[in-house]
């Protein structure tokens, strides 16, 4: 829950009061250390969660994943509202070694998940570096072009097991077809607990 959006965070989880007394005090503490921009007791909180995780036969295999990806999401919120970062001072506020905070910021940034922000490496600052109009139009394109491909997937594996009367069921026994192409592709990819079925 806590790589989800803020908005996202406040709506599905803050707002729900059943929702958040289901979760565990390191669970809950994350997300609302999170939400609040708390981020280095936010990972505090992570650490406890997936040392937690760690002891459960499924989730252990998960659970470094999980601390990246909230990690990341606490990361990129951190920089969203600004123009420039320093880095040391991010760091500190993180609780986290500036080495290992700049290699992550790296990425992030190779990934795309930072915006127009760039690493200055002999200033250890992030700075924003306002894009090329073309090369946003381009992206968007392409980001667009994607989506059509998996949506096109999609619609060739439900039509390709329609053909051949099998139906994708998920863990809690509900069609791949009932969820659309989205849920076809999950089960194609090998979703969690998914299984095929033959109608007579």
């Amino acid at each position: 829950a806590a790589s989800l959006p803020r908005a996202a965070l406040k709506k599905t989880v803050m707002d729900d009061a059943v929702i958040r007394g289901s979760l565990s005090p390191a669970a809950r503490g994350l997300v609302e250390a999170s939400y609040k921009g708390n981020y280095g007791d936010a990972l505090g909180f992570l650490s406890t969660l997936v040392d937690e995780l760690a002891l459960d036969p499924v989730y252990a295999p998960h659970a470094d994943s999980l601390k990246d990806a909230v990690t990341d999401r606490c990361v990129a919120q951190y920089c969203k509202p600004y123009g420039s970062v320093d880095l040391a001072t991010m760091a500190e506020k993180f609780s986290l070694p500036l080495p290992d905070l700049e290699d992550r910021v790296a990425r992030l940034v190779g990934d795309g998940e930072l915006g127009d922000l760039r690493v200055d490496a002999q200033q250890k600052t992030l700075v924003s570096v306002p894009r090329d109009p073309r090369s946003q139009a381009v992206e968007e394109i392409i980001k667009q072009g994607d989506a059509y491909l998996r949506e096109v997937r999609g619609l060739l594996l439900r039509a390709s097991c329609l053909e051949h009367d099998l139906v994708a069921r998920g863990r809690g026994g509900a069609s791949s077809m009932d969820r659309g192409p989205a849920g076809l592709e999950a089960w194609a990819g090998g979703g969690a607990g998914a299984r095929i079925e033959r109608h007579s």
